[in-house]
């Protein structure tokens, strides 16, 4: 009797450890796309070796999950939504935008060799000012001389001035926005509409970021 139960809870712990492996989504983003539903479960709990009869409990809502793609600036957001309604039916596309952020950067205008650059981050050394760098593989940057950015152009600015007490002619602020652009969500879709917008991805945008999330509780269409 107790082999037989030790074989049966051996049994329990191995569908328990395939159901956690396999039932659990990866860390990347494609392994996610296939797991979009998070469902409630309830748990009773009897004690003191009598049968109770089990409380009711209000179910928790599921948590409806969405697709989302991006982000994309103005061209490629467009080309992607149309790419998108040939597959998903458009009631059941959102747009998701994401504000702009600026740094305010602090550096030494381009030279003309990295020789000179080289050469200016070594007469700021003299100057007690380290942590610059030269700035490469930049179209328009390469060999400026990096002295550091800022979120807000006050402190951009109040740096600025310490670098022109100690002699530092050349130093100017230039204005660097990233980021922002438009998000595609796809709400609640089935893992064969899921798997059509990774080949949707993969096929005309391979650098674009595929992902879940949770939706949004009202819809913000356009």
């Amino acid at each position: 009797m107790l082999r037989a139960l030790v074989l049966v809870l051996l049994l329990a712990n191995i569908l328990f450890g395939v159901l956690v492996q396999w039932g659990t989504p990866g860390g990347d983003d494609d392994a996610q796309l296939m797991s979009l539903q998070m469902n409630p479960q309830m748990v009773r709990i009897v004690g003191g070796g009598q049968e109770r009869p089990p409380v009711a409990r209000p179910a928790a809502a599921a948590v409806a999950a969405c697709l989302v793609w991006g982000p994309f600036d103005e061209t490629q957001a467009a080309r992607a939504r149309a790419a998108l309604e040939e597959a998903v039916p458009a009631a059941r596309i959102e747009a998701r935008e994401l504000p702009a952020t600026s740094q305010f950067w602090v550096h030494m205008p381009v030279q003309r060799s990295r020789a000179e650059a080289v050469k200016k981050l070594g007469e700021l050394k003299t100057l007690g000012i380290a942590g610059g760098s030269v700035v490469e593989n930049d179209p328009q940057w390469t060999n400026a001389v990096d002295l550091g950015s800022f979120a807000e152009e006050a402190r951009a600015r109040e740096y600025l001035g310490r670098l022109q007490v100690a002699g530092v002619r050349a130093a100017q602020i230039t204005e660097r926005r990233s980021g922002g652009g438009t998000q595609w969500l796809v709400r609640e879709p089935s893992e064969a509409l899921a798997a059509r917008v990774l080949e949707i991805k993969q096929s005309g945008f391979p650098d674009s970021a595929l992902g879940a999330t949770a939706c949004p509780s009202g819809p913000n269409t356009r």
